[in-house]
């Protein structure tokens, strides 16, 4: 796997915690997108995204590729949050469960 594998993870989680909102429909052009990234820019936290997920979701936005989580520490990180803040998802719109609980299916694949 790639780093920019684990940026693509950081842009899927972003999505399940939006329920499918595109992350990119601000931006008019590639050019823009592009600025935006380079600038700093980063998307920002859903609102039923736990505080620990998010910072996940950070790390795999980090500009350096080597800074970035490998997949193994990810799914490690992920665990340990699902332990903490599993009430918290519980508690969100029956939907955000699916979403969530099919994002833990998807960790045990890899």
């Amino acid at each position: 796997m790639f780093q920019s594998d684990v940026w693509s993870y950081g842009i899927l989680l972003w999505e399940l915690f939006t329920l499918g909102d595109d992350p990119f429909k601000e931006f008019e052009t590639a050019d823009k997108l592009t600025s935006f990234y380079e600038s700093g820019g980063r998307l920002p936290k859903p609102a039923f995204m736990p505080d620990d997920m998010s910072s996940i979701m950070s790390q795999c936005w980090l500009e350096d590729p080597t800074d970035r989580p490998t997949f193994s520490m990810l799914k490690k990180m992920t665990e340990s949050v699902l332990r903490v803040t599993n009430p918290q998802v519980m508690n969100a719109p029956n939907t955000m469960k699916f979403f969530w609980f099919k994002s833990t299916e998807v960790h045990h694949i890899v």
